[in-house]
């Protein structure tokens, strides 16, 4: 939340059809540590698996595949240094055909220094 939030593609659920990623984007306002917390878990679930990633520009920071009937939240914390205009995108990703899944998300991006 803040300056450098922005959100793009659908809004945590693809609807019925082909698999598409959803994506929200973080662009850096200036060089520094940045403190990343997520915690997500699956809810409503009827699909084989779901992956929530982080990227920072193109590298995939960390990546986390959720199964089927797997209720764990789970919670992922990382400080990465960052320079001014870098994408720090959390990144939805659906395996086949999309249904109706969910996932409950938590995000904070803060610069420590």
């Amino acid at each position: 939340h803040g300056d450098g939030m922005e959100a793009g593609g659908p809004k945590g659920s693809s609807g019925i059809g082909t698999a598409q990623d959803a994506i929200l984007r973080f662009v850096v306002p200036a060089d520094g540590q940045y403190s990343i917390n997520a915690t997500f878990s699956r809810y409503d679930q009827k699909l084989p698996s779901v992956t929530l990633s982080l990227r920072k520009n193109d590298a995939t920071v960390w990546s986390k595949s959720i199964k089927v009937n797997d209720t764990t939240t789970y919670s992922e914390r990382r400080t990465i240094s960052c320079r001014r205009g870098d994408t720090l995108d959390f990144v939805y990703s659906y395996s086949g055909v999309v249904g109706w899944d969910w996932l409950s998300t938590d995000f904070t991006i803060a610069r420590t220094r």
